[in-house]
């Protein structure tokens, strides 16, 4: 995770918050949890960990965008499939060092394998990038506690911008952080969603 993100997004919600479960829908090979276990571990608790991605199943041959099977739109994220044998292993080392308490792994479109209400202390929204995936995905897990949505600039990964202007436009209450660097371009743009009721 970029030191801009991981220091003016997740290191003061998770300072001021200390989420015990949490999910990473778009998880890579787990460099998210490369950052997240050791402060969790500075602030006394470990986490618990439930990650869900395509894996291997989003094939790009050419490195073009995967195309998800199941919604037939193009996933416009910007990494290569994920391996799902590394993150294991990087959550089985964490687990054996006592950096992680426990962690689940979930293989598959977030259509089939990601079905709510699912409740969470924290969700990243980092997955599939067009607006009928990150809707799905939103949908399942709205009512957790909070929920970071990666990537919601609008030239870019227009799926994601609608979705958040239509949160926005429903009373939702967004707070969007935006870096830029030396030049005025935009480096990262994100949106977070802390809902302040706690799940009964």
């Amino acid at each position: 995770m970029k030191d801009y993100k991981w220091n003016q997004v997740f290191k003061p919600l998770l300072e001021k918050y200390k989420p015990k479960t949490f999910c990473e829908i778009g998880c890579h090979e787990g460099l998210t949890l490369k950052s997240l276990t050791p402060l969790s571990k500075e602030l006394g608790y470990k986490i618990n960990y439930t990650g869900y991605d395509a894996f291997e199943l989003a094939e790009r041959p050419t490195f073009e965008y995967p195309k998800n099977p199941i919604t037939g739109e193009m996933e416009h994220n910007g990494k290569e499939s994920a391996s799902y044998e590394k993150i294991k292993s990087r959550c089985d080392k964490y687990v054996k060092n006592d950096l992680l308490e426990s962690y689940d792994l979930i293989k598959g479109w977030t259509h089939d394998v990601l079905k709510g209400p699912l409740y969470f202390d924290m969700v990243y929204i980092d997955g599939g990038h067009s607006y009928s995936t990150v809707k799905w995905d939103y949908e399942q897990v709205k009512d957790s506690k909070i929920i970071i949505f990666d990537d919601t600039y609008e030239n870019k990964f227009p799926g994601v911008a609608k979705f958040i202007n239509e949160l926005r436009d429903s009373g939702v209450k967004v707070k969007e952080t935006v870096i830029k660097d030396a030049n005025g371009k935009v480096i990262m743009q994100c949106a977070v969603i802390v809902n302040e009721q706690e799940q009964q």
